[in-house]
């Protein structure tokens, strides 16, 4: 069943703060987001870690902030992992299913440093639906900033078996791209590590909703009048 969630307080809010001449966008939003893999013999989920997608079909570099703004809210389509699965998981890497949104500067060499982060959220209630949480708090992003997302436990918004115009990168180090279970997750503002892992064939099942700034509007000025000028007989 495909719904739309709401964090209620967090709308509301929403409502309030967005100028009336702003830009709203989905920074990594296609019409083509394939279903996460679970359930299924190839349930497949993001672990312990904080990543972004690189390239999701005909567009490259999809979560790369083109113009300045604030995010404001998550949109995820979650996989429907069965009770076996999600016991399973839950066992192995540290709990229930938890997301964040994580800003990201760009740095030399696969570094990535963390510039804000929003609070976790749980996800388990919200299995196989394709939901939108509005971020009790914005996050500023800049033009070049990447909008990542964090797992600390694991999360079912990972479609496999795609064409190889899909692909994200995850915080794991050279030789650590098979190692699901250590945490890697970007936890504190101000980190910096490698993103070393590349992972193809794959995508990330989110995108964000950006507030553009807006543009400042031209000074204004009074309106001018003019005067006829008047002539006298002598």
């Amino acid at each position: 069943m495909r719904r739309f969630f709401y964090v209620a307080a967090g709308v509301a809010a929403l409502a309030v703060a967005v100028p009336a001449a702003a830009q709203i966008v989905e920074v990594g939003q296609t019409t083509d987001t394939p279903p996460a893999s679970c359930p299924g013999t190839n349930c497949r989920t993001v672990t312990r870690t904080t990543g972004f997608l690189t390239r999701a079909g005909a567009l490259q570099k999809p979560v790369l902030a083109t113009q300045n703004g604030r995010v404001v809210a998550l949109t995820l389509r979650l996989g429907a992992p069965d009770a076996n699965q999600i016991k399973f998981f839950n066992q192995t890497y540290g709990g229930p299913a938890r997301i964040a949104v994580t800003i990201l500067t760009p740095r030399p060499k696969l570094n990535f440093k963390v510039v804000s982060q929003s609070e976790q959220y749980a996800l388990q209630q919200n299995f196989g639906q394709t939901i939108q949480i509005a971020l009790h708090q914005s996050l500023r992003i800049r033009k070049g900033q990447v909008a990542a997302i964090t797992v600390p436990t694991w999360a079912p918004l990972l479609a496999v078996n795609l064409g190889g115009t899909n692909s994200w990168r995850a915080a794991r180090g050279t030789g650590k791209c098979n190692d699901f279970a250590t945490q890697t997750a970007q936890l504190t503002a101000g980190a910096q590590t490698q993103y070393r892992c590349l992972y193809t064939t794959a995508r990330l099942t989110y995108s964000v909703t950006e507030v553009v700034d807006p543009t400042p509007r031209p000074p204004s000025l009074p309106p001018t009048t003019t005067t006829t000028p008047t002539t006298t007989t002598p």
